[in-house]
């Protein structure tokens, strides 16, 4: 013998109670049609929030190729050749200012770390709520 379900007769969110047309019930669910759209205006925007976070996370993925390890090792040979006669002091401060002025210069470095601290805040603003 079949057990037939019981239909709600209010809205979960607001206690509205349903008409005996349940014409202020959406269907298969236990909402009024007022909570229904402000439910699904939420998940929208969270579903828009989850892609900017992907997005940025697939840009940032971009970017970062051009500073993997394996795509530097002709870049790292150069600055441990430029190193290695280095002895004095005065030689050595010279040299990493000179690599300062060139990080702070490189752009595309500077896009990479921003990127990076906005996906790792909206990261942390999500694992919050």
């Amino acid at each position: 013998m079949a057990i037939k379900k019981e239909l709600s007769k209010a809205c979960r969110t607001c206690g509205v109670v349903f008409d005996a047309t349940l014409s202020n019930k959406q269907p298969k669910r236990a909402l009024c049609k007022a909570c229904y759209i402000a439910e699904s205006q939420r998940l929208s925007r969270e579903q828009v929030e989850r892609r900017a976070v992907v997005g940025a996370t697939i840009k940032r993925l971009a970017l970062y190729r051009d500073y993997k390890m394996e795509n530097r090792r002709g870049f790292w040979a150069s600055i441990n050749k430029e190193l290695k006669p280095l002895t004095k002091r005065e030689d050595i401060r010279a040299f990493i200012s000179k690599q300062m002025d060139r990080i702070l210069g490189d752009s595309k470095l500077m896009d990479y770390i921003k990127l990076i601290s906005i996906a790792e805040q909206r990261k942390n603003e999500t694992q919050n709520k």
